[in-house]
């Protein structure tokens, strides 16, 4: 016969177990799937900022080509031999495969044959002949171009340096009226810095291999492609995923790993567990309800809300219990991480790479909205359009470099002027700019002319300009609406841009280097 205190022991070691059991089964079942969850929305997060990062790379190069393609310049070098020369020392020095990271260029004529092309070491800083970076058969590329009706369109080269992007364009005129006459192709290597850029942006740990052999390639084609982006392993410390070149043939392995924010761990926090309920379980069994199960559930809820609206937010109730509290605080780590990215992605995608104020898609944005807070408020608005005077000469005598130098000392012009909370200004297209003033101060030529006078005020040399003024001048072509409201509703930006650009050419006509006005219901 045993003692009481025997069957107190075997009756709190029974129900130790039970409790156990049961906080076993619920960690199982509901607790830990739900941890595993959060952590694959968390990698599929990173994921998606890898191709997003990628899709950008090559977005933002198709614009580069895009815009070298429709130059009249690139045309005449299609058409007229004479300009062979002259055009390649003035556009295709190591400083432009600099600037624009490229280290290929090639010219096709539209029967696919190479008119010119060069390729640029970035490791020796040199020149080099392109058939030493890759030899490729350019009609796959041109006749992949030719089956879509796109402008322009992009893809994945293996080259002997590694992947690298491309963007081939039409070559035609600057207004896009004459026929094609031949192919403008940009490489882009993927480096190493691009690489270490990409990981600081995502957070993940990338490492780039090329398939040699059968054996790889056979490997190869059991990965899953990068895009489109898709978590079919479930939760992984490490991934792979593929890179296929325009013939779908598998080009480069990417492995992935993940950086350890959490894990989901099945026996976490167990030890605790026994612990406290080996010494308290009657209490652990009243308490737990209102401790674990409480606040798990309802951040679960919040999570699982984050994840169907598509916007993560802090978690801020926090935990009684150290081991939570620790995930907690770990997952808000992770949506300040993915909060970074999106203002990051945001901010590469509303300012211009050249003279780092806002471009045309911010303009885009913030014109329709000052244009109705103006009409709301019967505000003053001024709608200003601005460009440097002879530009294209002065790129054709001092060289494409020069150029940009001069359109970021213009750019860097702007905040100097335009510091007020109302003010707006953007870079959109090549050396056209914006201007959007607001206030209940009839100031606005005083600033625009203070502005012009600053730029010329440089002394920017322009030696081949054909007047007198020998230096870089802007012209400003400005619409002033007093009363807004009181313009009808088809009266709105469209018309303030046309309007703006058309007093833009009466200043011009009128000799350049001055600011043309046009005013709406003084």
């Amino acid at each position: 016969m045993k003692s009481i205190k025997s069957y107190i022991a075997l009756t709190s070691v029974v129900f130790a177990l039970f409790l156990v059991s049961v906080l076993g089964l619920y960690r199982f079942y509901i607790e830990h799937p739900k941890e595993v969850e959060i952590a694959e929305q968390l990698q599929l997060q990173e994921l998606n900022s890898l191709s997003k990062i990628l899709r950008l790379k090559k977005t933002t190069l198709s614009s580069v080509t895009l815009d070298w393609a429709h130059w009249d310049d690139s045309y005449q070098f299609l058409t007229e031999p004479t300009t062979f020369d002259s055009f390649v020392r003035s556009n295709f020095t190591p400083s432009s495969f600099i600037t624009n990271k490229l280290v290929g260029v090639v010219y096709l004529t539209n029967d696919a044959q190479i008119h010119y092309s060069q390729g640029y070491d970035f490791s020796n800083e040199t020149t080099i002949d392109l058939n030493q970076l890759l030899n490729i058969d350019w009609t796959l590329i041109t006749n992949r171009f030719n089956q879509v009706d796109d402008e322009v369109i992009h893809g994945w080269l293996l080259t002997r340096s590694g992947p690298a992007i491309y963007a081939i364009a039409n070559v035609t005129d600057s207004l896009s009226e004459k026929d094609s006459v031949g192919y403008l192709i940009f490489i882009q290597l993927l480096s190493g810095s691009e690489i270490e850029f990409i990981e600081s942006i995502t957070r993940l740990k990338l490492n780039f291999t090329t398939p040699n052999t059968k054996e790889e390639l056979a490997l190869a084609n059991t990965i899953a492609d990068l895009a489109p982006v898709t978590l079919e392993e479930g939760f992984q410390t490490e991934r792979y995923r593929i890179i296929r070149d325009d013939t779908n043939t598998p080009m480069v392995i990417i492995h992935i790993t993940h950086t350890p924010i959490h894990s989901p761990n099945l026996l976490e926090g167990f030890p605790f567990v026994f612990a406290i309920t080996g010494l308290v379980a009657l209490l652990l069994m009243a308490l737990l309800e209102r401790i674990v199960h409480r606040p798990m559930k309802k951040h679960i809820l919040a999570i699982e809300q984050m994840v169907s609206e598509q916007n993560l937010t802090p978690l801020t109730e926090r935990f009684r219990i150290n081991e939570f509290e620790k995930f907690r605080s770990v997952f808000n780590l992770a949506v300040d991480l993915v909060q970074q990215q999106k203002l990051a992605l945001l901010e590469l995608s509303t300012k211009d790479a050249l003279t780092a104020i806002p471009n045309r898609r911010a303009y885009d944005t913030f014109a329709p909205t000052a244009w109705k807070h103006a009409k709301r408020h019967n505000t003053t608005f001024c709608f200003a359009i601005l460009d440097i005077d002879y530009f294209k000469q002065f790129n054709d005598s001092q060289g494409h470099q020069a150029g940009d130098v001069a359109l970021k000392q213009l750019g860097a012009l702007f905040s100097q002027h335009f510091c007020r909370e109302d003010d707006f200004y953007a870079r959109i297209g090549g050396e056209e700019f914006v201007v959007i003033l607001r206030s209940s101060h009839d100031d606005f030529l005083p600033h625009l002319e203070a502005f012009r006078q600053g730029f010329e005020d440089l002394n920017i040399p322009h030696t081949s300009r054909p007047d007198a003024l020998k230096v870089l001048t802007i012209s400003i072509g400005a619409v002033i609406v007093k009363h807004p409201n009181h313009l009808s509703v088809e009266s709105g930006l469209a018309k303030l841009y046309k309007l703006a650009d058309e007093t833009l050419y009466t200043a011009k006509q009128e000799g350049r280097n001055q600011i043309g006005v046009e005013y709406i219901n003084n």
